[in-house]
């Protein structure tokens, strides 16, 4: 919970915090080696998270689903 709150007060959104957590997932969740890095200490490292974080600024968007 530390790394959360400490990401929070360098200014990340907990909105940008969810999202990083959902690509990550998208990404690892089928990679045994890379499953193992989907936890707190490796996603929210202030060098990984700004670096995932760059991720998703760079993916373009997907366009919402109506109805």
């Amino acid at each position: 919970l530390n790394l959360i709150v400490a990401r929070l007060k360098s200014g990340a959104t907990a909105l940008q915090i969810r999202e990083v957590i959902f690509a990550k997932c998208r990404e690892w969740d089928k990679n045994p080696e890379m499953m193992t890095f989907l936890r707190p200490k490796t996603l929210f490292k202030a060098i990984n998270f700004e670096q995932y974080l760059g991720e998703l600024n760079a993916m373009p968007e997907v366009p919402q689903r109506t109805g």
